[in-house]
């Protein structure tokens, strides 16, 4: 059964690079209990095998698919967070120059360290950015529904009660979710809005530093990396 509500009162707020399971089991693999505690380290070094909210299913479709792949809920999803990919950059580019042609899955990510499940937001990375925007609607008008460009999914964000409610919808999906496939997702309440706010403001400004850097090594990859937000 779907809760309707999920409270998060301790959360982390980062990006997640998903990466193929063939390029995961070819190094270092933080196992799923330690994946958001472990230290930061270059994507070269190791991976991190991730658990995600099994109600954010919309976020594990791949297109295209690539033959062979873990894909799906039931399964750990392999790849590294903001702060490894801050650590060197240049390890970064080279890692996604490796990865096959359409594959661009993570973006923003909620970890809630209780229980160790991250809650993705948007599913493609070029999609990132524009969680600028809804952070300017968010600040402004105390609430935002954005529609993500490249995967047709969305969120919508409220203040509301000193908190910030997070509802993920997705607009093609069977008739039984409900109208726009909202009903199949739970709401994400975070406590404390101006921690959620903070947390927000500070990762944009680390994803954009990073498409800088990787803007130095290679264009490609900073062009996936800022999509067309």
């Amino acid at each position: 059964m779907i809760p309707k509500t999920i409270v998060h009162h301790d959360y982390e707020l980062s990006v997640l690079f998903a990466v193929p399971v063939t390029l995961a089991k070819v190094r270092e693999i933080v196992p799923s209990d330690d994946w958001h505690t472990a230290s930061p380290r270059s994507p070269t070094d190791r991976v991190r095998a991730c658990r995600l909210d099994e109600y954010s299913d919309y976020g594990f479709l791949i297109n295209p698919a690539i033959e062979g792949m873990e894909i799906g809920p039931s399964k750990p999803t392999y790849g590294f967070l903001l702060a490894d990919a801050l650590i060197d950059p240049a390890a970064f580019v080279q890692i996604f120059e490796t990865l096959p042609p359409g594959w661009n899955f993570g973006g923003l990510i909620a970890i809630d360290p209780a229980s160790g499940l991250g809650v993705n937001t948007n599913c493609d990375l070029g999609e990132t950015m524009q969680w600028h925007h809804i952070l300017e609607f968010l600040t402004e008008q105390g609430r935002a529904k954005v529609t993500f460009t490249l995967t047709d999914t969305g969120v919508s964000l409220v203040r509301r009660e000193g908190d910030i409610f997070m509802q993920q919808f997705a607009w093609d999906v069977p008739s039984e979710w409900g109208a726009q496939g909202q009903l199949h997702y739970p709401n994400h309440r975070f406590i404390r809005e101006d921690s959620f706010v903070g947390q927000l403001k500070s990762v944009l400004i680390e994803y954009d530093t990073l498409c800088r850097e990787s803007e130095r090594w290679s264009s490609r990859v900073a062009e996936r990396l800022r999509g067309s937000a």
